[in-house]
């Protein structure tokens, strides 16, 4: 399964384990699911709990290279919004944005959810994150 997530992005190239330095943290799928829960599990709770998307935001944040102004037009909201969910996001997780390290657990933890079948993010710009919070609270 691990495999078969890697290579699914890809049509035109064979993928081999360890490809995708960002997945090579990662030796198996119960550290996956270990880093997922440690790290995002808060977020997943409160997006449930609440029926947000933290979690979608944070990724959308980091796709758009933390440029508050990209991920509010990614998001179709107003910027002031994307810097509100980063701040419930370190909230809940106890990490900071500005710190490379969290920042890597985040992107990290993203990935690992990836792999283990959670939503993929689509390539272009907005184009998985455009209306994903209608009717959500955050």
């Amino acid at each position: 399964m691990w495999a078969l997530n890697l290579a699914a992005p890809s049509e035109d190239r064979i993928a081999r384990y360890g490809d995708d330095s960002a997945h090579t943290v990662l030796r198996s799928i119960d550290e996956a699911r270990v880093v997922v829960d440690r790290v995002l599990g808060p977020l997943l709770a409160y997006d449930a709990a609440h029926r947000t998307d933290l979690v979608g935001s944070l990724d959308a944040f980091l796709h758009c290279r933390r440029s508050w102004q990209r991920t509010a037009a990614a998001l179709n909201v107003h910027k002031q919004t994307v810097m509100y969910r980063m701040q419930r996001v370190e909230q809940l997780t106890g990490r900071t944005l500005a710190t490379t390290g969290d920042l890597a657990e985040l992107w990290i933890a993203l990935q690992a959810r990836e792999l283990l079948g959670g939503p993929a993010r689509t390539e272009g710009p907005g184009s998985h994150f455009r209306g994903a919070f209608r009717g959500a609270s955050i």
